[in-house]
């Protein structure tokens, strides 16, 4: 979900008035996907390198809660959560 929520923000920031369809649908699936208390699914979409490599877009991380050189659970779904929340006020916005 927190991937969603930035390509809804990308789309919505650039300004693509012939996604509109696509729009509406991303919309509808991050509606149907919030939970009761508001919130939205957490991802391992936070990256924590070890801060000796330098070129982590080639590493592939493995998931974890803890160390370095992992994916890391997102704390509470914060950041998905924010994530989607600005990108549906910024619907709110231009629609």
């Amino acid at each position: 979900m927190f991937y969603t929520g930035l390509a809804l923000e990308i789309l919505l920031l650039k300004k693509y008035a012939n996604y509109t369809s696509e729009i509406n649908k991303i919309i509808s699936l991050i509606l149907s996907n919030q939970f009761l208390d508001g919130s939205w699914n957490s991802s391992h979409s936070l990256k924590i390198p070890n801060p000796s490599n330098s070129d982590v877009q080639t590493v592939v991380l493995p998931t974890s809660s803890h160390g370095t050189n992992v994916r890391a659970k997102e704390f509470n779904r914060l950041f998905t959560t924010s994530s989607i929340l600005k990108s549906l006020q910024l619907w709110s916005e231009v629609s």
